[in-house]
């Protein structure tokens, strides 16, 4: 076989390119979220995280459970909440950090509202890991209130429902001092 001459072609300018960068390696991204040392958790010291009440009410008044999270302050604000504020919102139309904080609203059950428990989560989303517990917190960064969802009445139970409120909204007739004897 003859021998070729000449200069032998590699590759095409975009194989190069792809190539070149391999070479280069990978880059150094740096990590916004402090890393855990030895017995160090930065999650729980106040200078790295920030702290979110959620109030479920349960469509009665007087009934409200209460779940506290600490997240670290990027995925606060990754969420988009800010500082000292109230957010209102209903279960079915929760808002990016409702939805981001779902599953911890649907962690605890009765008996662990009841018994104060505490745990440690790693989500899947923005919020990344994080620490639920269930109770009150005395200073929260910010609250989310979530109301039960709103149901649409029919027609008849709106009917029922105006005769109800006409009746008891009704002023009496005799607005005098009763006697009592």
């Amino acid at each position: 076989m003859p021998k070729r001459r000449g200069r032998k072609k590699k590759g095409s300018d975009a194989w190069k390119n792809i190539v070149r960068i391999h070479k280069r390696g990978p880059k150094r991204v740096k990590v916004s979220i402090p890393r855990r040392k030895a017995d160090y958790d930065p999650l729980v010291e106040s200078e790295h995280s920030k702290r979110i009440q959620i109030v479920l009410e349960d469509g009665m008044s007087y009934k409200k459970n209460f779940v506290g999270i600490v997240v670290f302050k990027q995925a606060f604000s990754d969420m988009g909440l800010v500082q000292d504020k109230t957010y209102k919102m209903t279960k079915n139309k929760l808002t990016r950090a409702g939805n981001a904080l779902r599953k911890c609203i649907e962690l605890f059950g009765h008996n662990d509202f009841v018994l104060g428990r505490m745990r440690e989560l790693k989500l899947d989303n923005c919020v990344g890991r994080c620490i639920v517990m269930t109770g009150k917190i005395k200073s929260p960064d910010v609250v989310l209130n979530i109301t039960p969802e709103k149901r649409q009445l029919s027609k008849h139970a709106l009917d029922i429902k105006h005769r109800l409120d006409k009746l008891f909204d009704s002023e009496p007739a005799y607005k005098g001092e009763v006697e009592y004897m």
